[in-house]
């Protein structure tokens, strides 16, 4: 059956994208390929199987996202996001490993782990996004705790950046940076070292070599996308050899088409009058789908490689765009949301 609205995603691409990236970030610094939020809708399975062969990690939310990409591959897998204590001998029997931020989680790992199979964590160090992690100096004594428990092994630290770059491109990143060696540097002193530290995502990664450490993970990029258009504009100014592929694109179907006069209304409330003759298009995905109402009489398609702006509001399950000039368009053709 043909499916009115429908989401392609380009494993080619995906597979483009993390050669273009190991151009930037080197062979010798692991990539953890994040796949949270069902990897970003391009779907955790069709991601993994395109990318487990060339990158080293796979970064997910949960534990069920977790299960999902095991059965997958036998990549090393963390579990980035809330674990709960409840939790940890599924976590230990599937050999993930886990974001570490409070003392409980790491007792409950301990006791389900054994000496043949240890218990795997990354410490969160916050140094100012004020989210998941620990102040430096309390990442400090929770790491000196943990390292007296049985059968677990610090394997990872790890921090997230809250700001690149500010709006005048400036470079602000290294104080955060600063604060999370000062971390890795006071545990070695103490004769602990993990030995994976990451501190990078998307953006850090290919702007700031300081921050690639041995692991970067990779999010938006890998997908093809930027955080927005100032990053892309300044990475640019640095590299402008480097070229992302959109790896996603969402298409529609045209359900209908009609032909209207200057001056008439469309939609409810006759919320947009044409200006001129106008040829309307149908088209099978509204609100329901996943446009955002924002979108209306403001937003475009594209359809046989023409633009074709949204016309009136957009309604649960269709919405309208003004076809004028678009040639041979008939019923059936497909319409690019995202693309």
């Amino acid at each position: 059956m043909k499916q009115k609205t429908w989401v392609e995603v380009s494993k080619k691409a995906l597979q483009i994208n993390i050669a273009e990236l190991k151009t930037i970030i080197g062979e010798d610094v692991f990539i953890l390929a994040i796949i949270k939020g069902n990897a970003y809708g391009a779907g955790i399975e069709t991601t993994v199987s395109a990318t487990k062969s060339i990158v080293a990690w796979f970064g997910v939310d949960s534990l069920d996202e977790a299960n999902l990409a095991r059965k997958n591959c036998q990549n090393p897998i963390l579990i980035l996001g809330y674990v709960a204590n409840n939790d940890a001998a599924e976590v230990v029997k599937n050999q993930f490993s886990v974001i570490v931020y409070n003392y409980d989680l790491a007792v409950a790992l301990s006791r389900k782990a054994t000496a043949e199979n240890p218990a795997k964590i990354h410490i969160k160090v916050d140094t100012g996004l004020v989210r998941l992690g620990l102040w430096p100096e309390d990442a400090i004594i929770l790491v000196k705790k943990i390292s007296k428990l049985p059968n677990i092994i610090v394997e990872g630290m790890c921090t997230h950046f809250a700001k690149l770059i500010n709006e005048n491109n400036v470079e602000i990143y290294s104080a955060q940076l600063k604060k999370f060696i000062f971390v890795v540097d006071s545990l070695a002193n103490l004769g602990i070292q993990p030995k994976i530290m990451h501190a990078a995502s998307s953006m850090s990664a290919v702007l700031y070599k300081a921050t690639h450490l041995n692991m970067v993970r990779i999010g938006s990029a890998l997908y093809g996308l930027w955080g927005r258009e100032s990053l892309l504009k300044f990475m640019h100014e640095k590299n402008n050899e480097f070229n992302l592929c959109p790896a996603l694109s969402w298409k529609t179907t045209v359900v209908n088409i009609k032909k209207i006069p200057l001056n008439t209304g469309v939609g409810y409330l006759h919320s947009e009058i044409v200006s001129r003759d106008t040829t309307v298009a149908v088209l099978g995905a509204g609100c329901y789908d996943g446009i955002d109402k924002r979108y209306a009489k403001v937003g475009y398609v594209l359809i046989n490689g023409k633009r074709a702006k949204i016309l009136g509001g957009i309604t649960m399950n269709m919405c309208m765009v003004d076809a004028t000039g678009i040639e041979n368009i008939k019923i059936g053709d497909e319409a690019v949301l995202i693309g």
